[in-house]
């Protein structure tokens, strides 16, 4: 198989191919080297990417497939599965990661501190017990818009550990972590 139609070797950025756009033909002179170029590319065919988080040497991607895959020097390192729909958004604090969900939910993993390679699910945010207490009380209602809007993204909190939620309706949330 030829590498040749990869999305690594068509890339413009890719400068150590001969790329149809390596070099354009109405370039007439030598051009000073990038001090930004590509590195390298992470292939997983396994669905798109839509989410990444770094964490010391370590870069967590969620795609479309469910999956959560960890990387290690351009090399797949670990992954676990989520069971729950596309991960749209990555965020790590500390020993945990927080994955946003297309249901609305926010998964929680524990790295295990004997095998840093397997991940377990600490917790679901919200949980039925926030669900069912926020809806007996009255004080706790929500004016929403009419139809259910799945979570966008999560975001890591400037204010301590709290990080903040974000909707397609352009809701913005702060939770407090499990602990």
């Amino acid at each position: 198989l030829s590498g040749e139609g990869s999305p690594m070797m068509m890339s413009p950025w890719n400068q150590t191919t001969n790329s149809p756009f390596s070099k354009p033909q109405w370039s007439q002179h030598e051009e000073a080297p990038s001090q930004n170029s590509l590195i390298g590319s992470l292939v997983r065919e396994e669905g798109h990417i839509y989410s990444l988080a770094a964490s010391g040497d370590l870069l967590y991607t969620g795609s479309d497939s469910k999956n959560i895959r960890v990387w290690k020097n351009l090399q797949e390192y670990c992954g676990f599965k989520s069971n729950s729909g596309l991960v749209k958004a990555i965020i790590i604090s500390g020993q945990k990661i927080f994955t946003g969900h297309q249901d609305g939910k926010i998964r929680v993993w524990k790295v295990s501190l004997k095998n840093p390679s397997i991940h377990k699910r600490a917790g679901t945010l919200p949980t039925l017990k926030d669900i069912f207490k926020s809806s007996i009380k009255p004080s706790n209602y929500v004016e929403t818009k009419p139809t259910s809007t799945p979570l966008h993204g999560i975001e890591q909190s400037k204010f301590g550990e709290s990080p903040i939620l974000s909707a397609w309706n352009q809701l913005l949330a702060m939770k407090t972590l499990l602990t």
